[in-house]
């Protein structure tokens, strides 16, 4: 019972009306003075709650009707869900509460001590401890408890802090094996990325070798098929070299019978026109003369042009060779940076989608974590 401005109030601990355990009174205890009304009377009651947070005025909008907790609790004692913000608040219908024993089977349902919202009109010890029935109340009925309240009042800090230290060194633990374990996945990735990236250059050093021992043998063949070639027309050129020298030689031997046989000739009618004849004979040396230097300049000529045919012959296939062998350098190579460009290109993309993947999974870890630490906070 208080003593509130001359009026005597009775009241009533929730804890012990919704039937759960009793806990001392401390100096954050509150006792809410309401008014119902029975039997058409109005009537002044005091609640006890553990403490009261804040004094909030809901709208009519705000307040939905309460959810179904089932057959085992009764919620005709739930005014309604107030939304405050983010927040449900539990509004109890207080009329219905103390007038009615069968609350105590409500507290079932929830995992904490019910918090009281105030309705309009209602009025909370905090807000009556500057009045004289405040100091009378507290006078007739607190001066009992003062020392309990002191000591309660250290052992909840004691117990605050307590858990507040473990709660710090529990996320500390947690941080740190959170930071060594990617640490330790970091350190895998970089491993792994530098094994890849090794066996890439073994790879291409192996493939520029092959290339480069290729484009030797390639040479090699070409320079020998050469080579053979230039062999066999030099063969050929000799050949024909000697082919001309028997007919030329044949020629001569023919000529030089034809001439013996003209000689024969004028010996024979050297005793009519012997002066003639040596005229003739010398006309005729002079002439075969002139016929032998006349074939043996066609001759040179011919074997000039010869040469020179085959000279040009021998530069435009070495041309030809060289062109080939550029061509086919030029290909290997743009071959061999089209597919370095293209493994490294792969390569990129395949680090960049690590990257990702390590970020997203830092990500979902890291929020993961923040949701673990605001369920913990709210709870």
């Amino acid at each position: 019972m208080i003593n509130l401005r001359g009026q005597v109030i009775p009241v009533i601990d929730l804890r012990i009306k919704f039937g759960m355990e009793e806990l001392e009174i401390t100096d954050r205890t509150c006792i809410i003075v309401v008014e119902t009304r029975l039997d058409e009377k109005k009537i002044m009651t005091g609640i006890m709650v553990d403490h009261v947070s804040e004094v909030l005025e809901i709208k009519a909008e705000e307040i939905e009707a309460p959810p179904n907790f089932g057959s085992t609790v009764d919620t005709n004692f739930i005014l309604g869900m107030g939304k405050v913000g983010d927040s449900v608040i539990i509004l109890l219908d207080t009329g219905k509460v103390l007038a009615d024993d069968k609350v105590s089977a409500f507290p079932v349902c929830l995992e904490h001590p019910p918090q009281v919202s105030l309705e309009k009109g209602q009025k909370s010890p905090s807000d009556l401890k500057g009045s004289p029935a405040a100091k009378d109340a507290g006078s007739s009925d607190n001066k009992p408890f003062q020392s309990a309240e002191a000591e309660a009042k250290v052992e909840a800090e004691k117990r605050a802090r307590a858990e507040v230290e473990a709660k710090a060194q529990a996320e500390e633990k947690a941080r740190t094996e959170f930071e060594a374990r990617a640490e330790a996945v970091e350190k895998i990735r970089v491993e792994s990325k530098a094994k890849t990236d090794a066996e890439e250059r073994l790879r291409v050093q192996a493939e520029a070798r092959a290339s480069a021992e290729e484009r030797i043998r390639v040479e090699t063949e070409l320079r020998a098929l050469a080579e053979e070639k230039a062999r066999t027309e030099a063969e050929a050129k000799a050949e024909a070299m000697e082919r001309l020298r028997v007919e030329t030689e044949a020629k001569a031997a023919a000529e030089e019978k034809l001439r013996r046989q003209a000689e024969a000739r004028a010996c024979a009618e050297e005793s009519a026109q012997c002066e003639a004849e040596e005229k003739a004979r010398v006309k005729a040396e002079a002439r075969v003369k002139a016929e032998m230097k006349l074939r043996t300049e066609a001759e040179a000529r011919a074997n000039a042009k010869m040469a020179r045919k085959a000279k040009y012959e021998t530069d435009t296939k070495v041309r030809s060779e060289d062109r080939l062998r550029s061509d086919v350098e030029a290909q290997a190579l743009a071959e061999s940076t089209a597919r370095a460009e293209a493994e490294a290109a792969e390569a990129m993309a395949e680090a960049k989608a690590q990257r990702d993947a390590v970020a997203r999974a830092r990500t979902k870890k890291r929020a993961r974590a923040q949701s673990k630490a605001r369920g913990e906070t709210s709870r």
